[in-house]
């Protein structure tokens, strides 16, 4: 990038010297020789500086600010005042404060050179503060792009951030949960204190248990015409149908609530290995809650 900068300031400074070197050869007249010679030198140590750069590179920058207003002052043409415009605009990048001494002495001549045409002075003002301006373009997009990059990169971030805090509150009300959960299991005085204390911890509206000798499907199903939990538990022999009736049938598409009504029922083994033949024949509904 640096080399590239240098490149572009050599070509400037080559168009610049030879635009004055030929102007130069047009007067004929001791001021036409000076020009020529001026930019000769301007020209060689321009070239010299570029293949053997100066450790304080302030000397290249005060060339550029010596020579081309010198060349523009001694040819005495008004509309070499446009050769500085390169240099303004270069220079915003690089020091800003040199690109304004040079708008300010290509202002000044143009003044000098065109006080008596306004209707050139003017045009030539805006021509050359609006070169300045479009100098800065670059940085001003440059500064809003890695702006709206940071923006990009903090937005991320923080998705990032809040996905975690939302796993990482999953994790501690699932880790509440359990230790509920295992809290009413080993306190409780049975099954039905048991399923009691389930069903204040998760607002449930009742619980039902129903002995089964057989299921036709093992999975927990959702009943929600009727805001009803349906799930089978295997237990040493036979099977169990907890149903939890909801308040709320909303309540079923909540997935977290659903798996820990799950884990609640499949802790029914605990307390019941088996119910015996009486319970099949003679209840249909061993618990009501």
């Amino acid at each position: 990038m640096r080399k590239s900068t240098q490149d572009i300031f050599l070509g400037a400074r080559l168009l610049v010297s030879i635009y004055f070197i030929l102007l130069g050869f047009f007067l004929e007249n001791l001021i036409g020789n000076v020009l020529v010679f001026t930019s000769a030198l301007y020209l060689g140590i321009s070239v010299l500086m570029f293949f053997y750069p100066p450790r304080r590179g302030i000397l290249v920058s005060l060339s550029d600010l010596t020579f081309p207003p010198l060349l523009v002052f001694l040819s005495g043409t008004p509309t070499a005042v446009y050769s500085l415009l390169p240099f303004v605009v270069l220079y915003v990048n690089r020091g800003f404060r040199y690109s304004l001494i040079l708008l300010t002495f290509s202002i000044a001549l143009s003044f000098y050179y065109m006080h008596d045409t306004p209707k050139e002075l003017f045009p030539t003002l805006i021509l050359l503060t609006t070169g300045l301006i479009s100098g800065l373009a670059p940085d001003l997009t440059e500064a809003l792009s890695k702006k709206r990059k940071s923006m990009l990169n903090l937005k991320n971030s923080y998705n990032l951030l809040m996905r975690d805090f939302s796993r990482w509150e999953r994790e501690r009300r699932e880790l509440k949960i359990y230790e509920f959960l295992m809290d009413a299991a080993l306190s409780s005085e049975g099954l039905e204190d048991f399923m009691s204390q389930v069903k204040d911890g998760f607002d449930v509206g009742k619980i039902y248990i129903l002995p089964k000798k057989r299921v036709e499907d093992t999975e927990p199903s959702r009943d929600f015409e009727n805001g009803a939990l349906l799930v089978p538990v295997r237990l040493e022999r036979g099977y169990a149908v907890v149903v939890f009736e909801l308040k709320d049938p909303f309540q079923l598409k909540d997935e977290l609530l659903v798996s820990f009504l799950i884990r609640a029922a499949s802790m029914l083994s605990l307390f019941v290995e088996d119910f015996s033949e009486e319970y099949y024949t003679k209840f249909k509904v061993l618990k009501i809650v």
